[in-house]
């Protein structure tokens, strides 16, 4: 992992993260150290004014608010009143009267502490709300997780930059995964079902909208859970199922999907009306496919191209905004260049899935 700048340094060293996170009572978390990255990611300098999405623990409270100093303000919005106002006693006590804590909808901002020179968020929207574009002065960094396709559970971490015309721009994708924001988590699932066992099985792809919807879904789910096995790749070790991911993002091959297979880990890969092939998201070394052949080999071949170009990572694709209802959508393109192959960083993505400590 890339060392700090000295400022965050500076913070990490000054905010005590024992403070903040309550361990014993299972509170959800991201180690501190991926905390301090994506902060460091955003170059926040004293005197800023920063808009934070979800304030968690609050120990990424503390430190924005130690990065920007008593001339700077940190406000940061949240749904859950509870962490809101335990965030706030804490803050408090710290000292920290330049940060402000409210309660509201996470994807309206907040306006009323508008502009904005620094933006970032905890957890995964849909698009790049418009809100927090009009609410940032121009040449404001925003830094959040976002859906790069249609589909349900495909994201990545967006750095954008607002301009002049207070028009954003991407300047470059990461490895993250984070929880969904509020009423996201079920978006683009076209298909679902609880196996006997009562685990919840689903598929998302832009063919089952195409082909039937529903109804065709759901009897792929009936044959993966009658006659789905288990198979060996398509990746081997240290390949990177990041890298791979994001390759099926940028080159969105017919038929892609993901989908949840009776366990919480989702997985990617390609179905038709007759058969799935579907890999797992923790590092590719197995394939659930259930009904013909031809998914399976239509994998083997997107996994060639993607070695055959060298195993691009997240490098390797551009992140690309389209005006949109209530923001900008992000997908990602390849570059025209595509980057070496993955670096050992994202042969696993930060993910904090499971919770968030910032």
């Amino acid at each position: 992992m890339p060392s700090l700048s000295p400022a965050v340094t500076a913070a990490v060293a000054a905010v005590s993260e024992d403070d903040f996170v309550r361990r014993q009572e299972g509170t959800q978390s991201t180690a501190a150290a991926v905390t301090a990255r994506l902060i460091d990611m955003l170059d926040v300098q004293m005197g800023m004014r920063v808009l934070e999405v979800g304030t968690g623990s609050g120990y990424s409270t503390a430190l924005l608010a130690e990065l920007v100093g008593p001339s700077g303000h940190v406000t940061s919005v949240d749904v859950d009143a509870e962490h809101v106002d335990r965030v706030a006693g804490l803050l408090a006590r710290q000292g920290a009267s330049h940060a402000t804590l409210t309660c509201g909808d996470v994807l309206a901002g907040a306006p009323d502490q508008a502009p904005f020179d620094r933006i970032i968020a905890w957890a995964t929207a849909t698009h790049l709300p418009a809100a927090w574009v009009e609410q940032s002065n121009p040449g404001a960094l925003i830094l959040a997780p976002v859906a790069l396709t249609s589909l349900a559970k495909v994201g990545g971490g967006l750095l954008a930059v607002v301009g002049e015309d207070g028009q954003p721009s991407g300047r470059s994708l990461f490895p993250v995964r984070y929880v969904e924001m509020p009423g996201v988590a079920a978006v683009g699932i076209d298909a679902s079902r609880k196996d006997d066992e009562g685990q919840a099985w689903w598929l998302s792809s832009e063919r089952l909208r195409a082909d039937g919807g529903a109804q065709s879904g759901e009897e792929l789910l009936e044959l993966m859970i009658r006659d789905g096995r288990q198979v060996a790749g398509p990746l081997v070790q240290r390949e990177s199922v990041v890298g791979l991911t994001g390759w099926l993002m940028a080159t969105r091959p017919a038929g892609l999907t993901t989908a949840a297979l009776g366990d919480t880990r989702w997985r990617i890969g390609i179905t038709t009306a007759d058969g799935a092939a579907l890999m797992s998201t923790f590092d590719g070394t197995d394939t659930a496919i259930a009904g013909d052949d031809a998914p399976a080999f239509a994998l083997a071949e997107v996994v060639q191209a993607w070695r055959d170009a060298g195993k691009p990572g997240l490098g390797a694709l551009e992140p690309v905004l389209s005006s949109t209802e209530g923001g900008w959508t992000v997908r990602a393109e390849l570059r025209p260049t595509v980057a070496p192959a993955a670096d050992a960083e994202e042969n696993g993505a930060v993910d904090a899935h499971a919770g968030h400590q910032h």
